[in-house]
């Protein structure tokens, strides 16, 4: 592990790092005081980009040999992806290239905007943000790749999100790196990168974290965009539905969207649940006809448990939300391109406090079902179910009902009735258990 990828004559220590920032630094100083030594991918992509700018490293982040020259830079705009914070967005402005980000989460995107506002304020361009709600591998996404692009992008937790960035690049990216902790950095990751890029080069690890640099595109991959090789996204599986019957559905998957086209256990075991107490399904007003609710799934994924619930309720309203343009994107196919009457998806985060998307829907929902995260990237966590169960609360009518699936060691009951004030469990297995709880008050 190297204390710096940059020789000690050209950045000597973090002080000098940051002087070479510009007015960025002042942005990064105030958002992580501790930068760059505390914050590893940040300051090794800023070292690497800074390093290859001047031609203190190769290609491969290291010191050109004498004998070998090393690949020569090229100025080129940068696109960075998923970026969680903004601090890969902040170390970028090194190259003083043209800056174009997108995030899938919003919540990262919300995070990140704030960031590229500041430093807009701080002097610099304003990096382009690309459709805040539309997914980028989808065939109606925005344009995020210019010709020639340098894409830094954040390790994705799913080999086939970065495999459909590499689609969604094809013929324009000339370079991808892919920054993030050593732990998190997976053979499939160089893999991936070979399927396109003739050379992969592996950096030096600097503070626990390293980067996989895809550069000289295959003749395959470098061309126009409608010169590549055929989409794999979404990528598409047949499943059953579990509503006796219900046809088989096919269901879709963007590459970033969690779980892919499996079902999760979890949400079958939820599925039953609800089928066996289809009885108390009923809306709210007391009136038994269960095709007059307004359902809704806080966290939709590939949208397989929402097919499942237009089938066992037919309901007038059925509403898919998600934090993930890519959950979207693939519910939005499964559930025939999203234009069926009565349909809704939404991005908006169902975790936070307040969400202007979901303002509408506070107090309309008669059913909402949820089977919630417990962690966030690589990171195990469990403050974002407890938000959505009381997101949940919110958005239910009076007398409406949350069923709930959960991995039983979280204990997640507790918050449902902290939130609900009594709930019911309707079933439990060796590893999921699912309760359920109405809106009193």
């Amino acid at each position: 592990m190297v204390q710096s990828l940059l020789p000690a004559a050209a950045v000597p220590d973090h002080t000098a790092l940051r002087s070479r920032l510009g007015p960025a630094a002042e942005v990064v100083a105030g958002l992580w005081p501790d930068w760059p030594a505390g914050h590893g991918t940040s300051r090794l992509v800023c070292e690497y980009l800074l390093g290859r700018s001047r031609g203190w490293l190769d290609i491969s982040g290291r010191p050109p040999k004498a004998e070998q020259a090393g690949t020569a830079w090229t100025a080129r705009p940068v696109v960075v992806i998923d970026d969680a914070d903004g601090a890969l967005l902040a170390a970028a402005t090194v190259t003083g290239a043209e800056i174009t980000a997108y995030w899938d989460d919003l919540r990262a995107q919300r995070r990140g905007s704030t960031v590229a506002g500041l430093l807009a304020e701080a002097g610099l361009p304003q990096p382009r943000i690309t459709s805040p709600d539309l997914h980028c591998g989808a065939p109606d996404g925005p344009e995020t790749f210019p010709p020639g692009c340098r894409v830094v992008l954040a390790a994705p937790k799913a080999t086939a999100a970065l495999r459909e960035y590499l689609q969604a690049a094809a013929g324009a990216a000339g370079e991808v790196i892919v920054v993030g902790r050593e732990k998190h950095m997976s053979p499939a990751i160089n893999e991936a990168l070979a399927e396109v890029f003739d050379r992969v080069d592996v950096s030096p690890g600097l503070a626990k974290c390293r980067l996989i640099i895809g550069s000289s595109p295959r003749a395959s991959h470098a061309g126009p965009a409608d010169q590549s090789p055929a989409p794999a996204f979404p990528r598409r599986d047949a499943r059953p539905l579990r509503v006796p019957g219900g046809q088989p559905v096919e269901v879709a998957a963007y590459g970033a969207c969690y779980g892919g086209t499996q079902i999760d256990h979890g949400t079958d075991v939820l599925v039953s649940s609800l089928i066996a107490h289809r009885a108390d399904l009923a809306p709210a007003d007391g009136s038994h006809d269960p095709a007059g609710l307004t359902v809704a799934d806080l966290g939709c994924g590939n949208g397989w448990l929402l097919a499942n619930l237009q089938t066992l309720l037919n309901p007038a309203t059925s509403i898919g939300i998600d934090v993930s343009k890519a959950a979207l994107a693939s519910a939005a196919a499964t559930l025939g391109g999203g234009n069926q009457p009565g349909l809704q998806l939404i991005l908006a985060d169902a975790s936070a406090a307040a969400d202007p998307a979901l303002d509408a829907l506070t107090g309309s929902c008669d059913l909402i079902v949820l089977n919630p995260p417990f962690h966030t990237g690589h990171t195990v966590e469990t403050g974002t179910a407890h938000a959505m169960i009381r997101t949940a609360h919110r958005l239910l009518t009076l007398g409406g009902r949350l069923v709930c699936v959960y991995n039983s060691h979280l204990g997640y009951r507790g918050a449902v009735e902290r939130t609900f004030g009594v709930s019911r469990q309707w079933a439990r297995d060796r590893k999921f258990t699912v309760v359920t709880a109405v809106r009193r008050v």
